[in-house]
């Protein structure tokens, strides 16, 4: 959640927010940490957008049973988390710099492609450019495994499903 940006535009559109975070920067925040369970009831959500986190993650795969768990049936989940297996990445590796010494150091993770299919395999993968005035999406594995900076996971928690 930050400092409360994306909360506010939600709300301006008429969506109903409860906003998270580990270190919450405003009032309406809520105080998360992702690696615990989640202090929301089954079926709490019908959008969960988790937004460059579970790179920072203990256990990725744990922190998405119990994002399914808190999204109702039918509902769906959202994650944004860096690509590290983009053609910078992949070339800077090669020379000595991994991605480790580039993201912030907080990341425990660092997923490529095979990587975040790996983690979730019923998320649609999408590849986001959010930099330099440039915004474009793709929908091809390859290339965004390759040019992309930013993978956006979307999971359809499947009516009939619960944690």
């Amino acid at each position: 959640a930050r400092a409360g940006t994306q909360t506010r535009i939600l709300e301006e559109k008429g969506y109903q927010v409860i906003s998270a975070d580990v270190t919450p920067l405003f009032e309406r925040c809520l105080t998360v940490d992702a690696n615990d369970t989640m202090p929301f009831a089954d079926g709490t959500f019908d959008v969960l957008w988790c937004s460059e986190v579970i790179e920072h993650l203990e256990s990725p795969e744990s922190v998405l049973g119990e994002l399914r768990r808190v999204t109702r049936p039918g509902g769906r989940i959202v994650l944004t988390t860096p690509n590290s297996g983009m053609w910078l990445f992949r070339l800077l590796d090669a020379i000595g710099i991994p991605p480790a010494k580039l993201q912030h150091e907080g990341h425990l993770h660092f997923f490529s492609a095979q990587g975040i299919q790996s983690l979730a395999p019923d998320a649609r993968v999408m590849g986001y450019f959010p930099y330099a005035g440039f915004k474009a999406t793709l929908s091809s594995m390859g290339l965004i495994g390759w040019l992309s900076p930013t993978f956006v996971l979307c999971i359809d928690v499947p009516v009939g499903e619960m944690g």
